[in-house]
């Protein structure tokens, strides 16, 4: 049985994959012995993504900077701080245009240590830096192309997994389109860009994946490492814990008191690592990380409708790109955890709750002086159910509808690409 025909545990009998979309209150169970082609599709269809992503955005960027560079004001070194960008023309191209923005720090970050750059940068998390510096140490110090080739490496595994997980969850193809969806997402620069989202991704879908297979302790590593790369991460426990609530409670199955120990370790392992670097920062004398975003971001935590609701009136008011991308992140956000709740193929408690947690922390934020979603265009990228229902959607349209969207969505990343390239703040 290939993977993407679902064992399906109910009341102690496997059945098939049509009676899974009739019922999401089952178990999910990945098959272990028949994984081997499927990964390697997936891997295929992951790695090309992704070199493809790298190359036909370095191209564009390149030349946009190219043309467009002499038009720039002569300040914009003085915004990189000590990183060292590349001297020559070819360095630039190819190197150059890829810092920008939040890059910019996480690569100060990465060369400089916490204690060597501002206050402001104390509230990234460490593991994308420190692969980062891992990196560029046996790379002879080239920081820019260590960001590169982590964020590089971590799309192919992000697409590869996203493509196994929608496989497993709905078929082949709609593992394909979810994978296909999300790089060719308008804002997917930020997947192969020196950000922490490709590695966020992966090591998210990996914790995901992990505990539908029942690998609890692996499952803990991974989530664990999620948390220590963003914040949200610790959002990550909700999920694990309704997997592993529905594999020990909601079946007949009685698994040892060490699996269940294992499922817990898994459970608590992304607040630990949120909570953790949390109280290292304290510990350390930094400023918590309420006050850094209220004086350096002008942040502060709302109720999620007053947030929403301040951000469609700063949209009405402003309207301008950044402002309209994020509005339009947050509406997609909104009308995505609807349909998994409506629809029974894609209602599944975990994906469900996952969505849910994380929209209400996204729209729990009011800034002054721009828009209070700010950068929530580039958060999408983070929630992988996004992509799964939305590969599932275009997997079961016609190829008119996929054409239009791959060629709509891929001509608006390669213009925010370009826009990103030149310093305009696109998420």
């Amino acid at each position: 049985m290939g993977l993407d025909n679902i064992a399906i545990i109910e009341g102690g009998r496997r059945v098939g994959q049509e009676a899974h979309h009739r019922s999401s209150n089952v178990m999910i169970n990945l098959p272990q012995n028949t994984t081997r082609s499927t990964w390697k599709t997936a891997l295929t269809w992951g790695i090309g993504l992704a070199i493809g992503l790298r190359i036909a955005l370095g191209i564009i960027m390149a030349a946009a900077w190219l043309v467009l560079e002499p038009n720039l004001p002569s300040s914009l070194p003085s915004v990189y701080g000590a990183l060292e960008m590349p001297a020559s023309r070819l360095g630039t191209l190819l190197l150059g245009v890829w810092p920008r923005w939040d890059a910019v720090h996480h690569l100060n970050l990465a060369m400089n240590g916490y204690f060597s750059v501002s206050l402001g940068d104390s509230v990234f998390y460490p593991l994308y830096a420190g692969l980062t510096r891992f990196i560029a140490l046996l790379l002879g110090g080239n920081f820019i192309l260590a960001g590169l080739i982590v964020s590089t490496l971590s799309a192919a595994c992000a697409f590869s997994l996203l493509y196994v997980l929608g496989s497993a969850m709905f078929g082949l193809d709609s593992g394909k389109w979810a994978a296909i969806s999300m790089a060719v997402y308008p804002t997917a620069v930020f997947l192969v860009a020196p950000f922490t989202e490709s590695l966020f991704i992966a090591l998210t879908l990996a914790s995901v994946y992990l505990a539908y297979r029942n690998r609890w302790l692996v499952t803990a590593a991974f989530a664990l490492l999620a948390s220590l790369t963003r914040g949200p991460g610790i959002f990550l426990a909700v999920p694990i814990a309704i997997i592993a609530a529905r594999r020990f409670i909601c079946s007949t199955d009685r698994s040892s008191i060490p699996a269940k120990l294992s499922a817990l370790a898994a459970i608590g392992a992304p607040l630990v690592g949120g909570f953790a670097f949390i109280a290292w920062r304290s510990m350390a004398g930094f400023p918590s990380m309420t006050v850094i975003l209220r004086e350096y971001a002008n942040q502060s935590m709302v109720d999620p409708l007053t947030g929403l609701t301040t951000a469609l009136w700063q949209w009405f008011v402003t309207f301008d790109l950044p402002t309209t991308l994020d509005t339009l992140s947050a509406l997609l956000l909104l009308a995505i955890t609807a349909a998994i709740a409506i629809n029974p193929r894609w209602r599944k408690p975990e994906i469900l709750a996952f969505m849910i947690v994380n929209v209400v922390f996204h729209l729990s934020f009011r800034v002054q002086g721009a828009t209070s979603l700010r950068s929530l265009s580039r958060y999408v990228l983070d929630l992988f159910p996004v992509f799964l229902i939305w590969g599932d959607y275009l997997a079961n349209s016609r190829p008119k509808t996929r054409f239009i969207y791959v060629v709509a969505s891929s001509a608006l990343l390669l213009i925010l690409s370009v826009l990103y390239s030149l310093w305009f703040f696109v998420g």
